[in-house]
């Protein structure tokens, strides 16, 4: 189990990563502990982080939330496959600027590439997870699940 003071850099990361790749208002809402299995909805962006945080992100949110997100940073209407790829490299923008906000604070980590999953699924195998909601402007909520195995501070 994570001890929850660890949680703190991760919340905070996160949070800076979001602004600074949605030009939106972004308000956090309170983050709460989930234990197996987790419920995915709608659509996720998975990503493996490596490092000295260990563990798996799913980023969440519905399919209506992304194609509104996609117009509002590039004013065109996503479908399919150019949909897909957009949500995948925005999980990667994301992901990226966490990982930089994690360096700052002395928790060196890197990410795998994304996987976009489509439709309603379970993830089982962990004793709990971290989930870390978010308003994005008045388009939706978009929730970051965090399967942490450890994390390392170097000093």
């Amino acid at each position: 189990m994570v001890n929850p003071s660890d949680l703190i850099p991760i919340q905070e990361s996160i949070e800076e990563a979001v602004k600074l790749v949605i030009p939106l208002p972004i308000t956090v809402r309170s983050s709460f502990q989930v234990s197996d299995p987790v419920p995915l909805e709608a659509i996720n962006i998975m990503l493996g982080c490596t490092g000295n945080f260990r563990g798996q992100v799913f980023i969440e949110s519905s399919v209506e939330f992304f194609k509104q997100i996609g117009a509002t940073l590039f004013g065109m209407e996503m479908e399919g496959e150019m949909l897909h790829s957009f949500i995948g490299e925005m999980g990667n923008m994301i992901m990226g600027n966490f990982c930089s906000q994690l360096c700052d604070r002395k928790i060196p980590v890197d990410i795998t590439p994304p996987t976009v999953i489509e439709g309603v699924s379970r993830i089982y195998g962990f004793s709990n997870s971290t989930i870390i909601p978010m308003q994005v402007g008045d388009l939706g909520e978009l929730r970051f699940v965090f399967i942490i195995k450890e994390i390392i501070k170097t000093e």
